[in-house]
């Protein structure tokens, strides 16, 4: 969830830029529009990936186990989550002029996020109708990658994780049991759309 907000608001800025004036100033500077994206992107990856490890260091107290491997397996987990919803918190400030307008929408898009993600309950143990939506959304399979890192997941695994507690880990979708790689290929692609979307939505900015 840290994440996820993070990276959405990163489109601020480039609201505020707007507002200010400055926005102008950076899309005449001998930059691409690639490059002004990528950095926005990569600026917010890199705080939300910090913050992440802020509370990393808080899981032991509520009993979760963290080690050097876990760590190592999230930190590449966590920044491309992290840019690919950069990537749509920046398609969607492109087309705003307002700070007030990006973070009402913003909160919009949140909550169906969060809330279809499967964060606050499995997304296979619900009707279909409600499988369907959960299984559209892209934040469900980074939720689903970092549960089956830190509950038993492995990077190498086709599917069919199972936790300490014994019962299935992955997202299932047509049958198949998501696995980690799997979970990030989706995430990935994802991103990858995402942030074209935004170098071009960019590039019609005058």
């Amino acid at each position: 969830m840290i994440v996820l907000m993070n990276s959405l608001m990163s489109g601020l800025s480039v609201v505020w830029d707007r507002e200010f004036g400055f926005l102008r100033e950076v899309l005449v500077a001998p930059l691409s529009r690639t490059g002004i994206v990528l950095g926005k992107a990569s600026g917010t990856a890199v705080i939300s990936l910090g913050q992440g490890f802020v509370m990393l260091a808080l899981a032991p107290i509520i009993g979760v186990t963290v080690n050097a491997m876990l760590v190592l397996k999230l930190i590449p987990l966590l920044l491309i989550i992290s840019l690919t919803l950069s990537g749509l918190g920046i398609l969607v400030a492109s087309r705003m002029r307002s700070q007030q307008g990006f973070q009402m929408l913003v909160q919009i898009i949140i909550m169906p996020l969060v809330f279809l993600s499967g964060v606050f309950f499995p997304v296979n143990n619900v009707p279909t109708w409600l499988a369907v939506i959960s299984k559209v959304n892209p934040l469900t399979y980074g939720v689903d990658a970092i549960r089956q890192v830190f509950l038993g997941g492995d990077l190498a695994a086709i599917g069919g994780a199972t936790g300490s507690g014994g019962y299935p880990l992955g997202v299932t979708v047509l049958g198949h049991t998501m696995s980690v790689l799997d979970d990030i290929i989706v995430v990935a692609a994802l991103g990858a759309v995402l942030l074209l979307s935004a170098v071009w939505s960019f590039s019609r900015l005058e």
